[in-house]
């Protein structure tokens, strides 16, 4: 059931969150806030936390040390935080993982591609499994870099 508030928005508060919590959804219509409210439940039933505020720098750090660094010899984990870090932190480690686009995904591979790093395959191959834990955490719902394309190689000069 919906009712009124102040601003002459319709109110459904009938979600109760995991934590306990109540949500409250706003629309313009009675309809348009249960659709709201029906939107946010499907989410919450996919796994799918919809108020996340993980950012892609946060998921990075988990993939490198509980995925990564059990299993890497110290020279390839070395090897692999400078790729990270060099290249794919630089750019999307403070931003929320749900507001990056594969576009965005795509511009970062062209940049190395165009800098002639030699290592452009292993950037975007890096990126596909850091989004893969996201979404094993639930964070998003598809991959950005699902896409496997095959990059150019260069040599350094």
């Amino acid at each position: 059931m919906a009712t009124k508030n102040k601003d002459h928005q319709y109110v459904v508060r009938t979600l109760s969150l995991p934590d306990g919590s109540r949500k409250y959804f706003y629309g313009a219509t009675e309809k348009e806030a249960e659709a709201k409210r029906d939107d946010y439940k499907v989410k919450l039933a996919g796994g799918l936390i919809p108020d996340d505020k993980t950012t892609f720098g946060e998921v990075a750090k988990i993939w490198v040390e509980k995925y990564k660094a059990p299993y890497l010899k110290p020279g390839s984990l070395r090897t692999l935080r400078s790729r990270v870090n060099t290249h794919i932190m630089s750019k999307f480690a403070p931003l929320r993982i749900r507001s990056i686009t594969p576009l965005m995904c795509q511009n970062l591979l062209a940049d190395v591609a165009k800098a002639q790093y030699c290592d452009c395959n292993g950037v975007q191959s890096n990126l596909r499994d850091i989004f893969d834990v996201a979404i094993e955490l639930g964070c998003i719902t598809r991959n950005p870099v699902a896409v496997k394309r095959k990059l150019p190689s260069y040599k350094r000069k």
